[in-house]
């Protein structure tokens, strides 16, 4: 087992400062990493930056199988060192930290770990491996361009083997990097199940870098790499907002909500790396269950890929919420509608409604959110309507997602618009356009098919009329301010 393979270690370690000029003051951490998915924990190096590595599943247990045709090596966490890790320039260090699965012994984990090792410094090679405790073992590993690799295996079965591994170039300021790595290494142990289970229960299944931190609302846990303050502040918006998901969605017997997951970045730049989103400000991964955003003050535009938009961003990452507003409501309805995916509601509505929340204000006492109109697509539907552009609202209701994003632009705007008008305006038929969204809902839940939804939904809906309303409601809105 890994715990008796390897010993207990202070949280802390000092190292001696390298007698070579220049040479780095090397430390643990202060905070571990800690993974309540897979049960462990380790202490990488201080200072180096924690990269959150892509969740599996939201939902998955921590003994998870890797399917046929899976790599069998998963990433579980990957520390960088702040300067000397430049892809760009063919520099590397960094700790990473794998599970793998489907092995038969140790060989088998330590030949699948330096394939890992081979993929950074090419040609490299390896000395003797050194037992390090039961079913474990070090080696060192070197190429002919002065890359130097340190690893630490264990053999534990078809699902607990983890390895560490400690992978850089030499440099006058790591001479004293291998014996630091040792002792990172000799950190890494599974928690017990008690442990586990206790630190899930206010954090889920989140992998807590030791670099981050995580600020705990009531229904949301809000993992971070910028300021506490911006994180708490974005904690008070996500609870405000849920507010109101739940008074236009409310919630029905039997429904079980998890605690919603935030991954929020101080940056672009680590937000890009995380997921990869070019064209997003921030986005909800249904395969993860997990809402991923960052910190906008420092941009002063952000061009959207579903779209092609471009909207300016003011000062102090205000903007972050309103876009959170959006993907928040989306991971809302992921569990309100059911995990499985086979229920998607139609464009209109399922993006409209994101864009609808994404309006929210704060009133003067900062307390409460209110709906109001979206600076970000008012002007647009104004000027199609103006010029008779619009999608005929029977056609655009009616309308798949191929149809919606081949004219992306104008049907966002229209989405937002239409769902906007069914919750905001004020006439004789408001009572009945009011209960559209929970109808939609209601009939996509019960048969799974979009025709027969619309038909309930706007059962003794006269559209003509309807569409008449929403023009005039729209046309007489302020323009806003962008």
């Amino acid at each position: 087992m890994l715990r008796t393979a390897i010993r207990s270690f202070p949280v802390l370690l000092v190292l001696a400062l390298a007698a070579a000029a220049g040479a780095e003051e090397l430390q643990l951490a202060k905070n571990r990493h800690l993974d309540l998915a897979d049960g462990v924990a380790f202490f990488p190096p201080s200072g180096w930056k924690g990269v959150p590595p892509k969740a599996r599943s939201a939902f998955e247990g921590t003994q998870r199988e890797v399917r046929e045709g899976e790599d069998p090596v998963v990433l579980l966490a990957e520390y960088r060192h702040p300067t000397l890790d430049q892809d760009q320039a063919r520099r590397v260090c960094r700790c990473v930290l794998y599970r793998i699965y489907r092995c038969k012994n140790l060989a088998e984990v330590m030949a699948l770990v330096k394939d890992k090792i081979r993929a950074a410094l090419p040609g490299a090679l390896f000395g003797k491996e050194t037992p390090a405790g039961p079913k474990a073992a070090t080696v060192e590993g070197a190429d002919e361009t002065d890359g130097r690799a340190l690893v630490w295996a264990n053999f534990g079965g078809k699902t607990d083997s983890f390895a560490i591994l400690y992978v850089w170039r030499d440099d006058p300021a790591l001479v004293a990097l291998p014996a630091l790595a040792q002792s990172s290494m000799r950190s890494l142990k599974l928690l017990p199940a008690a442990e586990v289970a206790s630190l899930r229960d206010k954090n889920g299944r989140a992998v807590l870098l030791s670099d981050w931190g995580a600020h705990l609302t009531e229904n949301y846990t809000i993992q971070y790499n910028t300021g506490k303050e911006y994180a708490e502040e974005a904690g008070r918006h996500l609870e405000a907002i849920l507010a109101l998901y739940r008074k236009t969605f409310p919630v029905r017997a039997g429904m079980q909500f998890p605690r919603f997951v935030v991954k929020l970045f101080h940056d672009r730049e680590g937000f890009l790396r995380y997921g990869g989103m070019e064209g997003a400000a921030a986005y909800f991964s249904p395969a993860q269950g997990e809402l991923v955003g960052y910190k906008t003050s420092a941009q002063k535009e952000v061009k959207l890929a579903e779209t092609g938009e471009t909207f300016a961003l003011g000062e102090g990452g205000e903007e972050t919420f309103h876009i959170m507003y959006h993907e928040a409501y989306h991971q809302y309805m992921h569990v309100y509608i059911g995990r499985a995916g086979d229920v998607e509601p139609p464009s209109w509505f399922n993006e409209g409604m994101g864009d609808y929340f994404f309006g929210g204000k704060f009133g003067p006492d900062r307390t409460s959110l209110a709906i109001g109109v979206n600076d970000w697509r008012i002007r647009t539907i104004q000027e199609a309507l103006k010029q008779e552009k619009h999608v005929p609202m029977r056609e655009i209701l009616r309308y798949t997602q191929k149809q919606y994003y081949a004219n992306a632009g104008l049907c966002y705007a229209e989405g937002w618009s239409i769902c906007y008008f069914i919750l905001a305006w004020e006439g004789a038929e408001s009572g009945r356009y009011r209960q559209i969204p929970q109808d939609m809902l209601t009939w996509l839940k019960k048969t799974g098919n979009l025709d027969r939804t619309f038909e309930q939904a706007f059962k003794g809906i006269d559209l003509t009329r309807m569409e008449r309303q929403w023009k005039e409601f729209i046309l007489s809105l302020p323009s806003g301010d962008r």
